[in-house]
């Protein structure tokens, strides 16, 4: 793993290259995600002695007051042979081989960047030493805490280097070594006083006493050494430096190494501890716990560094480009501005963005509404028209109508259209500027240049100025026509009123009376009505025409005309864009180079360990081996003893396994039993196993839901080497009595509504089965039934006095190899396949889990309280079980009804919760089905708070800390209802959906982490990450005692060396793997190849290390409930209905059931349709009706029970396709072999 160092050590000097110091930046920041030592101690504390120690040379500078006023970054590499030599950053060209040089050197850049002061400044120094007397590692040397400024110093010197160590080992990514003097006493220290602030559970402190050698006679470090005056996690470290007089003398260090191993071999009082003292020990130590720190937060990092590169180019974007040099770019670029801008407009007006329609919101109300408004009647009233009538004839009345007046009172009504006119072209007008302005604040461009931004405004409203010039001259030009010329043909339709022969009917005097003008102003009024309609279309187009046409065409001519006549200044005073955005620019360039070299970095580190690439295996096909910084099995810790035992010498009295009292049929509080109580039952029971003679290697099978008495027999089984084999029913009828035969069990512990199960199989396993002990009581029914077949059959009590009156039978001697579990699966012939899993595979799942949940401080705890629901005859709930006794955590199991589950959670209280994606989905869809069923208020806060908190853990913020007001003020009721205590919830047995995920990892206010296996993998094989959000839909990385092989599968255009996303077939390797199934050596040589285990399902690599399950390699389908479905099997016996030709079933992870299309038999479909008065028009014509669509779904449904089908391999909804299946539509071979993908792909438009 000396690669993961170096990663960091690469990344770290990028860091500092590029200006990342971490310090809460308003730029994103890698050195804050990047796993560090940090070394911290008090002035004369011997820090400078441990480093030196731990390199094997003295190379740091030393003097009174504070020498170390730079932090320094010390990364040793090392190396198999040749001189040692020291390189530093800032003169990667020079190669130091004299470390009083270095030490020099270390001095005169700490002056260059402080000056001669005794000031300090964060910018680090970089060394790498290279030799072959150290181990990987990489330190940060910090300046020694002091309490006093001494004289050249500033007052604040004390506060500010406590704030820069401060800055270091608050994070949580830095390891704090905790270096303190054993002659002072450990209370004073000012490395752990400041070490215990940042990290009160001493999780990722190591202490480090110093100066042993230097304690007072009769004295001695053993209580501190040993933990007991303060406890770290780790152990604490002791190591004895070179003396003052030894530094002044120049002791070679490699001797001073010899004198502290000697020291610690020889002194009575550590002779002891002496395997884990001093600075070699120290430095391993480190070295290895860096490599597992940086191991586990690989995934994590390569998430954040491709979440962040997406954010900064997302940032840039919006910011824009850089300004160009020469004056024909810079042209250029605002012209490309310009356009967006003016791109962005027309968009508006055209409908594509919003605004244009309030246009024509002008044309179609406001316009209309002020024709109307006008009050043509008082322009036509009885006193105007006279008026005007009168005043047109002059000396001379109108001798038959009065034509000039007709035409005065026309012209002085029409003019009082042109307000509305005008006011429809100035509407325009303003709808148009705002659009202006929208536009440009739409223009991203046009943001970071407030010259260009304002020129390029004023050039736009000038524009649009002269455009509504134009406009109100024509629109007025229009009116002005109306009343230049008028329609002749309105009046001569009108009705004359004249008398035979030819004269008016009335004389000069009487045409001036009331009737006459009356009728005059109502000629008058209908012709302006019918100017009014026409002026209300001509209008609109005259505004179009003149306004939004033009601005659509010619918005910034003018401008760019002048904009080619400026020179090279003018155009740069265009683009003064804002000091702050180009710093900005600059900054984000350099850190997005950054990020995109610890991509490449960490991508190489990742598929370092990328084996057989391009290889041909046996069976053709591609295979690659992914382990990289997921597995290091040669260092993984295995566990040396049996978990329950060790459990029950640290936690006797801890509370074990627990069920609810039920008095009068309701149900109480749990009941406990402790480890204790639970050892001793177990003891009984094993040997009461033995005096029926049954030894170990003997199969012992266990048939009920889970409870405390289940777990009990299991433990029993384990500690005399038997051979648990789980029973369940819902692999179907014949079931139990297959595994019994097959397994040869000789012994069942069973529930008691069970035991009728079981007897009615002594005909067949009578042979084998011999004795049979109920969880609770017997009839005498049932024991006299099992007599016939001379099966002993016990009440739980009795059972457990069988053995009491013998001596206590010994524990026979277990290997790792020995078989532990058989645990029966669903198999592709419709008979169980038997996996054989061994002390081995437990062992290593369980350190494999605790391991992985354990390097992100989210392991499982002696306080820990687990909810037993799914099945313990299943290999998910057994692993899990098995790792909670092994951390004296408390059991608690379901009362077995679904109904009762939430009741039972509440009453609980527990801390973790394993799941199948079922109830989770329930649990979501109640979820969301109360809240839509709350009011408004209730449902907008929720969306509010569900927003936030989503937002925040985004950007990487861990669920506790991404709103904790809103999780106590909203979130609290859900985590309520999950008991309130709940801390992790773990998903498996099939995929959960990303949004089902998301949404609950923010509202349950716990980890919701998803998982891989297979019962061949002893269930985990990957586990996603805590507050990993981007991980959501993945089953995250590979645990760290996996390893992971992708097999590339061409039929299925699956690619797993596309550099892109590698997709294949899961293959998995590793010591949790099964060791075969039971006499089915056939089945074992069919998945196992070469150490391989062949999954069947495919995966596809993640950017952050986690794998996302996209298909299955084989025609076996997971249904949602976990049950697997061999479809072509299913395909054989559903094809015997005589009314089926041929038949495709398909199903999926998120459904529960089988769907199906059929090709039903023409023949035999029309003569049921004859006989039951189904329309027979045309074959189409039946298929499509819903009678014979429950027809066909009867009889495949009659096959399934006649051929004893399990219930999940029930079809539940069919579709009739009267076409047969074919080549022409792709979806059979030449063969005739069923192309399943392409099914998928013509049928899945079709709902059933």
């Amino acid at each position: 793993m000396e690669n993961l160092i170096n990663l960091v050590n690469k990344l770290q000097r990028a860091c500092t290259a590029l200006g990342d110091f971490g310090e809460g930046s308003s730029l994103p920041t890698l050195w804050d995600a990047l796993p560090t030592i940090a070394v911290v101690g008090g002035q004369s504390s011997g820090k400078s002695s441990v480093l030196e120690s731990v390199v094997g040379k003295d190379f740091l500078p030393r003097g009174s007051g504070i020498v170390t006023r730079r932090p320094l970054v010390l990364q040793l590499h090392r190396i198999d042979e040749g001189r040692e030599y020291a390189e530093f950053a800032h003169q990667p060209r020079k190669r130091f081989t004299d470390f009083a040089a270095v030490r020099k050197e270390i001095s005169d850049e700490t002056d260059r960047e402080t000056g001669r002061t005794k000031q300090i400044s964060s910018v680090p120094i970089y060394l790498s030493i290279y030799s072959p007397n150290v181990v990987n590692l990489t330190l940060i040397d910090l300046p020694g805490l002091t309490k006093v400024a001494v004289e050249g110093q500033s007052d604040s010197i004390v506060q500010d280097i406590e704030n820069m160590v401060r800055s270091y080992i608050e994070k949580p990514n830095c390891i704090i070594l905790a270096v303190s003097p054993a002659n002072q006493d450990l209370a004073t220290s000012d490395a752990i006083k400041i070490a215990r602030e940042v990290d009160p559970q001493g999780e990722r402190t190591f202490g480090v006493l110093t100066k042993i050698d230097l304690m007072d006679k009769g004295t001695d470090a053993v209580d501190m050494l040993e933990g007991k005056s303060y406890k770290l996690k780790f152990p604490w470290i002791g190591v004895v430096n070179r003396s003052q007089a030894d530094i002044n003398k120049s002791v070679d260090m490699i001797a001073a190494r010899r004198r502290e191993r000697e020291y610690f071999a020889n002194t009575p009082e550590y002779r002891h501890l002496a395997s884990r003292m001093g600075s070699e020990h120290l430095g391993k130590v480190l070295s290895k716990h860096l490599e597992t720190v940086i191991k586990s937060r690989i995934p994590g990092l390569q998430s954040l560094i491709n979440k962040t590169i997406i954010e900064i180019e997302t940032e840039l974007s919006r910011l824009g480009k850089p300004i160009a040099t020469d004056a024909g770019g810079k042209l250029y670029m605002i012209m490309e501005i310009c356009r967006a801008f003016d791109q962005t407009f027309k968009e508006h007006l055209d409908g594509i963005r919003p605004g244009g329609d309030k246009v024509y919101s002008v044309f179609d109300n406001q316009l209309p509404a002020a024709l109307k408004r006008l009050q043509f009647d008082k322009q036509l009233s009885m006193e105007n028209v006279r008026k005007l009538i009168t005043e047109a004839d002059g000396y001379q009345p109108h001798l038959i109508a009065p034509e000039q007046g007709y035409r005065r009172l026309i012209e002085s009504t029409l003019i009082t259209i042109k307000g509305p006119a005008e006011a429809a072209v100035d509407a325009v007008h303003g709808i148009l500027k705002d659009l202006v302005h929208k536009s440009i604040n739409e223009t991203a461009e046009l943001k970071q240049y407030p010259s260009l931004r304002a020129e390029v405004m004023n050039a736009a409203c000038e524009s649009l100025d002269k455009m509504r010039n134009e406009s109100k001259r024509a629109t007025i030009q229009l009116v002005d026509m109306e009343c230049a010329y008028l329609t002749v043909d309105f009046f001569r339709k009108l009705p004359q009123d004249i008398e035979k022969g030819g004269n008016p009917t009335h004389s000069i005097f009487d045409r001036y009376n009331d009737s006459y003008l009356r009728r005059i102003g109502s000629n008058v009024l209908s012709y302006i009505h019918m100017v009014v309609g026409t002026l209300r279309h001509s209008i609109p187009k005259s505004v179009v025409y003149c306004q939004v046409r033009e601005a659509k065409r010619s918005l910034l001519d003018h401008f760019f005309t002048e904009l080619g006549a400026k020179e090279g200044k003018q155009l740069a005073k265009l683009l003064d864009e804002d000091p702050a955005i180009m710093q900005r620019r600059m900054d984000l360039g350099k850190r997005l180079e950054l990020y995109k070299s610890a991509q490449t970095e960490v991508d190489a580190v990742a598929w370092a360990k990328l084996k057989k690439q391009g290889k041909e295996a046996a069976t053709g096909h591609l295979l690659v081996l992914f382990t990289g910084m997921f597995s290091d099995v040669d260092h993984f810790p295995m566990p040396s003893t049996v978990a329950g035992i060790s459990s029950v010498e640290n936690y006797p009295d801890n509370p074990m396994l627990g069920q609810r009292e039920i008095t009068d049929g309701k149900a109480g509080k749990y009941v406990w039993l402790t480890y204790k109580e639970v050892y001793e039952t177990v003891l009984k029971v094993g040997d009461s196993i033995c005096s029926r003679g049954i030894k170990k290697g003997a199969r012992c099978g266990i048939y009920g839901t889970n409870c405390t008495k289940w777990v009990v027999s299991m433990q029993a089984c384990n500690a005399h080497g038997l051979h648990c084999v789980p029973l369940y029913d819902t692999l179907g009828a014949d079931a139990v009595k297959y595994i019994i035969c097959h397994a040869e069990i000789s012994i069942i512990f069973v529930e008691q509504t069970k035991i009728y199960e079981v007897l009615k199989t002594l005909h067949d396993t009578g042979k084998y089965l011999k004795t049979l002990v109920s969880f609770s009581t017997i009839t005498n029914e049932q024991k006299q039934m099992a007599e016939k077949y001379g099966l002993q059959l016990y009440p739980w009590e009795i059972f457990l006095h069988l053995g009491i009156s013998k001596d206590r039978f010994e524990l026979p001697s277990k290997m790792r190899s020995d078989i532990c579990t058989i645990m029966y699966t669903s198999g592709t012939t419709g008979e169980p396949k038997g996996v054989m899993i061994t002390n081995e595979s437990i062992l290593s799942i369980l350190s494999g889990v605790n391991h992985h949940l354990q390097s992100m401080s989210e392991e499982f705890r002696e306080s820990d309280v687990y909810f037993s629901y799914l099945p313990l005859a299943h290999i998910f709930d057994r692993v899990i079980e098995e790792l909670f006794i092994s951390t004296g955590a408390s059991i608690g199991f379901w009362r077995g009804d679904i109904k009762l589950l939430i009741d039972d959670l509440k009453e609980l209280k527990p801390t973790v919760f394993c799941a199948v994606p079922r109830v989770l989905d329930r649990i979501y869809s109640g979820l969301i089905e109360k809240l839509s069923s709350g009011g408004i208020l209730k449902q907008a806060l929720f969306k509010i708070a569900y927003s936030y908190k989503l937002h925040n853990m985004r950007k990487g913020y861990k669920h506790e800390e991404a709103a904790p007001r809103f999780d106590k003020i909203i979130f609290s009721k859900v985590k309520e209802g999950l008991g309130g205590k709940m801390r992790l919830i773990l998903s498996g047995a099939a995929p959960l959906s990303a949004c089902v995920e998301t949404f609950l990892r923010v509202v349950t206010c716990a980890h919701v982490l998803q998982g891989y296996g297979l019962t061949e993998s002893c269930a985990g094989s990957f586990v996603a990450q805590p507050n990993e959000l981007s991980m959501s839909g993945t089953v995250g990385p590979p645990l760290p005692n996996v390893d992971v092989c992708l097999m590339s599968v061409p039929e299925m255009g699956y690619n797993a060396l596309s550099p892109a996303s590698p997709r294949g077939e899961i293959l998995l390797r590793g010591t949790s793997l099964f060791s075969g199934y039971y006499k089915r050596h056939d089945l074992t040589k069919e998945v196992l190849v070469d150490g391989w285990f062949h999954t069947g399902d495919i995966g596809e690599w993640q950017p952050d290390g986690s794998m996302k399950i996209i298909d299955r390699k084989k025609n076996i389908f997971k249904l949602s409930q976990g049950e697997y479905v061999s479809v072509e099997n299913l395909e054989t016996i559903f094809s015997l209905v005589p009314c089926v030709d041929a038949i495709w079933i398909y199903g999926n992870s998120f459904k529960s059931f089988l769907v199906a299309v059929v090709n039903p038999n023409k023949e035999s479909l029309e003569s049921w349709a004859a006989e039951n008065g189904v329309p027979n028009d045309d074959f189409r014509t039946i298929c499509e009706n819903p009678n014979t669509n429950q027809y066909i779904l009867g009889e495949l449904t009659t096959i399934a029970k006649q051929k004893k089908l399990k219930g999940f391999e029930f079809v539940k909804a069919v579709h009739l396709d009267p076409l047969p299946f074919d080549m022409d539509r792709d979806l059979l071979t030449p063969t005739f072999k069923k192309k399943r993908a392409n099914f998928l792909k013509y049928y899945q438009v079709i709902h059933l």
